[in-house]
Formats: C-alpha cells, sequence, structure tokens
C-alpha cells in the first residue's frame, strides 16, 4: 500500500508533467529570424534589411532591432502559437475588395495572410497574424531610419 508522503510526491510529478506537456506555447530560439512584408514595406531580420517599394523603385536600408525588440516580437510569435498555423490564412469576404496580401515567415515557416480592409469577425488565427504584424510594423515605424523614408506610392484600389 502506499503512504500519504508517496502518493503526494506522485500526484506533485505527475501534474508537473502534465502541465509541461500541455504548454502549447513552443519557445523559440533567441537566434530564430522572422521576415514580415505588405504591399509596400518589408524586413528580414536576418539581414537587418528594410525594403519599401514605390511605384518605379524600391529602397533598401539596414536596420537593426535592439534585443529587447526582438525578444517582444519571438515573445509573440510563441504566445500566438505561429508555429502551428497553416500556410495561408483566408479571411477575406468573398466578393469584397480589395484583398489584401501579408506574409509572415518564422525561421522556414511561411504564411500568408489574405483579408479585406475590415477584419473578419470570427477568423481567430488572422487576429493573431494581424497582432504580430501589428507588433512588427509599429516597432519598424519608429525607427529613425524608416521615418526619413518618403511613404510610398502604391497602394490598394
Amino acid at each position: 500500500m502506499v503512504n500519504r508522503k508517496s502518493y503526494k510526491i506522485i500526484i506533485s510529478i505527475a501534474g508537473m508533467f502534465f502541465l509541461t506537456s500541455c504548454s502549447k506555447e513552443k519557445q523559440l530560439e533567441s537566434n530564430s529570424s522572422f521576415r514580415f512584408e505588405n504591399l509596400t514595406d518589408s524586413y528580414d531580420s536576418n539581414t537587418a534589411t528594410f525594403s519599401r517599394r514605390y511605384a518605379d523603385d524600391t529602397i533598401r536600408i539596414k536596420v537593426l532591432l535592439n534585443q529587447e525588440e526582438k525578444k517582444q516580437i519571438l515573445l509573440l510569435f510563441s504566445q500566438n502559437n505561429f508555429q502551428n498555423f497553416p500556410s495561408e490564412i483566408d479571411c477575406s469576404s468573398w466578393g469584397r475588395n480589395p484583398k489584401i496580401y501579408d506574409e509572415l515567415i518564422l525561421n522556414n515557416h511561411a504564411v500568408k495572410y489574405i483579408h479585406n480592409v475590415d477584419q473578419g469577425l470570427f477568423c481567430l488565427k488572422g487576429k493573431k497574424f494581424n497582432h504580430i504584424s501589428t507588433l512588427i510594423y509599429e516597432i519598424l515605424m519608429h525607427k529613425p531610419e524608416v521615418k526619413k523614408l518618403e511613404m510610398s506610392d502604391i497602394s490598394y484600389e
């Protein structure tokens, strides 16, 4: 017969195993790289290259993220279980234009997000995608090097 102390130890170990195995968040390595792309702007963390497209040109500049910014972005990828996203998330409404195409790549996992100007109310993975891409975009838009660039002349019709 198992005594009470042994029973508590077994329950504690089983509980820790259960909590560890059920964790949905996959921790990312600090050397993970990501790419962000929308209609006019893109960023590659591996090369620290920001690109802005114009009707007749593309400008590329170096934009370095500090450790805290990169950590914040990678944490958001992890918290939103980006590695479990399908390769395409289509939240667009049929017959509604324009269709907007955005893309995020984490390490080698690429996800294309298709949506309209107004987000679908019931598109959870799209909201998670948008949460990650919005953080990346906001961090990049506050960089002095990016602020110096003219806005793109490309837009959806």
